[in-house]
């Protein structure tokens, strides 16, 4: 008779390889190109006497997107690039939008 102690080992190792593969973690990527904006709006000096308001819509802005609008108006001061992106998270203005694969 055939000794069962080389089929039990191996379906424990089996059982333990399965039950480490379930426990792994999900990893969470950040997303290199897009960030996720909250509200916010600060003045900005033009000259010695004027001064206009700069408004960031809460929102989704990628890279080469518009970005801060003067208020009350069409036109943008700024186009993402990856030195405001960074700039603007590391502020807290904004954050990185995360992938769960």
């Amino acid at each position: 008779m055939m000794d069962p102690l080389p089929k039990i080992m191996i379906f424990r190792i089996t059982i333990l390889f399965i039950l480490l593969l379930s426990c792994q973690q999900e990893q969470v990527e950040n997303s290199s190109e897009c960030i996720q904006c909250y509200d916010y709006q600060y003045q900005q000096i033009i000259d010695e006497s004027s001064y206009i308001t700069v408004v960031l819509d809460a929102g989704i802005y990628c890279l080469g997107d518009y970005i801060f609008q003067v208020q009350n108006t069409n036109q943008f001061l700024e186009i993402m690039n990856d030195s405001l992106l960074n700039l603007i998270t590391s502020n807290g203005y904004c954050e990185y939008i995360t992938n769960n694969d």
